[in-house]
Protein backbone atom coordinates (compact mmCIF):
# COMPACT_ATOMS: atom_id res chain seq x y z
CA UNK A 1 0.00 0.00 0.00
CA UNK A 2 2.87 2.36 0.76
CA UNK A 3 4.38 1.64 -2.65
CA UNK A 4 1.12 2.42 -4.46
CA UNK A 5 0.72 5.62 -2.42
CA UNK A 6 4.30 6.66 -3.22
CA UNK A 7 3.83 6.02 -6.95
CA UNK A 8 0.55 7.96 -6.94
CA UNK A 9 2.15 10.92 -5.18
CA UNK A 10 5.16 10.88 -7.54
CA UNK A 11 2.95 10.82 -10.63
CA UNK A 12 0.80 13.64 -9.23
CA UNK A 13 3.92 15.67 -8.49
CA UNK A 14 5.17 15.02 -12.03
CA UNK A 15 1.86 16.24 -13.47
CA UNK A 16 2.04 19.43 -11.41
CA UNK A 17 5.70 19.98 -12.29
CA UNK A 18 5.14 19.70 -16.04
CA UNK A 19 1.68 21.22 -16.55
CA UNK A 20 0.78 24.48 -14.74
CA UNK A 21 -2.04 24.22 -12.21
CA UNK A 22 -4.16 26.79 -14.09
CA UNK A 23 -4.18 24.63 -17.23
CA UNK A 24 -5.02 21.48 -15.25
CA UNK A 25 -7.92 23.18 -13.45
CA UNK A 26 -9.40 24.48 -16.68
CA UNK A 27 -9.24 21.27 -18.71
CA UNK A 28 -10.38 17.70 -18.07
CA UNK A 29 -7.75 16.31 -20.49
CA UNK A 30 -4.78 17.04 -18.24
CA UNK A 31 -3.17 13.64 -18.90
CA UNK A 32 -3.06 14.49 -22.62
CA UNK A 33 -1.53 17.86 -21.74
CA UNK A 34 1.10 16.08 -19.67
CA UNK A 35 1.91 13.71 -22.55
CA UNK A 36 2.12 16.60 -25.02
CA UNK A 37 4.41 18.57 -22.71
CA UNK A 38 6.80 15.61 -22.39
CA UNK A 39 6.62 13.87 -25.77
CA UNK A 40 4.75 16.13 -28.18
CA UNK A 41 1.38 15.45 -29.80
CA UNK A 42 2.13 11.73 -30.16
CA UNK A 43 2.73 11.50 -26.40
CA UNK A 44 -0.59 13.20 -25.72
CA UNK A 45 -2.39 10.70 -27.91
CA UNK A 46 -0.60 7.74 -26.34
CA UNK A 47 -1.40 8.86 -22.79
CA UNK A 48 -5.01 9.58 -23.79
CA UNK A 49 -5.18 6.02 -25.12
CA UNK A 50 -3.77 4.73 -21.82
CA UNK A 51 -6.49 6.61 -19.91
CA UNK A 52 -9.12 5.18 -22.24
CA UNK A 53 -7.81 1.64 -21.68
CA UNK A 54 -7.80 2.21 -17.93
CA UNK A 55 -11.40 3.46 -17.96
CA UNK A 56 -12.49 0.53 -20.13
CA UNK A 57 -10.69 -1.91 -17.82
CA UNK A 58 -12.49 -0.47 -14.81
CA UNK A 59 -15.79 -0.60 -16.67
CA UNK A 60 -15.24 -4.24 -17.59
CA UNK A 61 -14.34 -5.12 -13.99
CA UNK A 62 -17.54 -3.46 -12.73
CA UNK A 63 -19.56 -5.15 -15.45
CA UNK A 64 -18.31 -8.52 -14.23
CA UNK A 65 -18.31 -7.86 -10.47
CA UNK A 66 -21.48 -5.87 -9.76
CA UNK A 67 -23.99 -8.45 -11.06
CA UNK A 68 -22.35 -11.10 -8.89
CA UNK A 69 -22.81 -8.86 -5.86
CA UNK A 70 -26.49 -8.43 -6.76
CA UNK A 71 -26.75 -12.21 -7.17
CA UNK A 72 -25.15 -12.92 -3.77
CA UNK A 73 -27.36 -10.34 -2.08
CA UNK A 74 -30.47 -11.84 -3.68
CA UNK A 75 -29.43 -15.32 -2.53
CA UNK A 76 -29.15 -13.96 1.02
CA UNK A 77 -32.59 -12.36 0.73
CA UNK A 78 -31.21 -8.81 0.81
CA UNK A 79 -32.05 -7.85 -2.80
CA UNK A 80 -34.61 -8.50 -5.53
CA UNK A 81 -35.17 -12.25 -5.76
CA UNK A 82 -35.17 -12.11 -9.58
CA UNK A 83 -31.46 -11.23 -9.45
CA UNK A 84 -30.80 -14.48 -7.59
CA UNK A 85 -31.68 -16.71 -10.55
CA UNK A 86 -29.07 -18.11 -12.90
CA UNK A 87 -29.44 -18.39 -16.66
CA UNK A 88 -30.46 -22.01 -17.40
CA UNK A 89 -27.91 -22.52 -20.19
CA UNK A 90 -24.94 -20.34 -19.23
CA UNK A 91 -25.16 -20.43 -15.43
CA UNK A 92 -24.70 -16.65 -15.16
CA UNK A 93 -26.80 -14.17 -13.18
CA UNK A 94 -28.48 -12.87 -16.34
CA UNK A 95 -31.13 -10.78 -14.54
CA UNK A 96 -28.45 -9.12 -12.43
CA UNK A 97 -26.42 -8.41 -15.59
CA UNK A 98 -29.51 -6.81 -17.16
CA UNK A 99 -30.04 -4.71 -14.03
CA UNK A 100 -26.41 -3.54 -14.09
CA UNK A 101 -26.69 -2.72 -17.80
CA UNK A 102 -29.85 -0.71 -17.17
CA UNK A 103 -28.19 1.21 -14.34
CA UNK A 104 -25.17 1.95 -16.53
CA UNK A 105 -27.42 3.25 -19.30
CA UNK A 106 -29.27 5.40 -16.77
CA UNK A 107 -25.97 6.95 -15.63
CA UNK A 108 -25.19 7.79 -19.27
CA UNK A 109 -28.27 10.01 -19.28
CA UNK A 110 -26.54 12.37 -16.83
CA UNK A 111 -24.63 13.94 -19.69
CA UNK A 112 -20.98 14.92 -19.94
CA UNK A 113 -18.14 12.74 -18.74
CA UNK A 114 -17.17 15.04 -15.87
CA UNK A 115 -20.74 15.04 -14.52
CA UNK A 116 -20.93 11.25 -14.77
CA UNK A 117 -17.56 10.90 -13.06
CA UNK A 118 -18.61 13.26 -10.25
CA UNK A 119 -21.84 11.31 -9.75
CA UNK A 120 -20.03 7.98 -9.62
CA UNK A 121 -17.26 9.22 -7.32
CA UNK A 122 -19.78 10.82 -4.96
CA UNK A 123 -21.84 7.65 -4.66
CA UNK A 124 -18.77 5.40 -4.44
CA UNK A 125 -17.40 7.44 -1.55
CA UNK A 126 -20.78 7.37 0.19
CA UNK A 127 -20.90 3.58 -0.03
CA UNK A 128 -17.27 3.23 1.07
CA UNK A 129 -18.15 5.35 4.10
CA UNK A 130 -21.16 3.14 4.82
CA UNK A 131 -18.92 0.07 4.62
CA UNK A 132 -16.48 1.58 7.13
CA UNK A 133 -19.33 2.71 9.38
CA UNK A 134 -20.62 -0.87 9.49
CA UNK A 135 -17.57 -1.72 11.63
CA UNK A 136 -19.33 0.05 14.50
CA UNK A 137 -22.42 -2.15 14.08
CA UNK A 138 -20.75 -5.57 14.14
CA UNK A 139 -22.08 -7.95 16.76
CA UNK A 140 -18.56 -9.04 17.57
CA UNK A 141 -16.55 -6.00 18.66
CA UNK A 142 -13.46 -5.16 16.59
CA UNK A 143 -10.37 -5.73 18.73
CA UNK A 144 -7.42 -4.11 17.05
CA UNK A 145 -4.93 -1.34 17.76
CA UNK A 146 -6.31 0.79 14.92
CA UNK A 147 -9.96 0.68 16.02
CA UNK A 148 -11.83 3.10 16.30
CA UNK A 149 -9.34 5.76 15.15
CA UNK A 150 -8.82 4.45 11.58
CA UNK A 151 -12.50 4.16 10.64
CA UNK A 152 -13.27 7.56 12.17
CA UNK A 153 -10.45 9.18 10.17
CA UNK A 154 -11.66 7.38 7.04
CA UNK A 155 -15.22 8.60 7.59
CA UNK A 156 -14.02 12.17 8.12
CA UNK A 157 -11.98 11.94 4.90
CA UNK A 158 -14.99 10.63 2.98
CA UNK A 159 -17.15 13.44 4.33
CA UNK A 160 -14.53 16.04 3.41
CA UNK A 161 -14.23 14.72 -0.15
CA UNK A 162 -17.98 14.56 -0.71
CA UNK A 163 -18.61 17.99 0.85
CA UNK A 164 -15.70 19.75 -0.88
CA UNK A 165 -16.39 18.50 -4.43
CA UNK A 166 -18.58 21.23 -5.94
CA UNK A 167 -19.71 19.00 -8.81
CA UNK A 168 -21.03 16.26 -6.54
Amino acid sequence: MLLVTAVYLLVSFAFLSVVPLQRIASNTAFVAQFGEALFGSVGGKILSGCVLLSVLGGLMALTMAAPRVYYAMAKDGAFFSACGRLHPRFGTPANAVLLQTGLALLVLCFGAFDRILSFIIFSAICFLALSAASLFRLQERVRSWWFPVAPILFLLGCAAIDLIDPAA
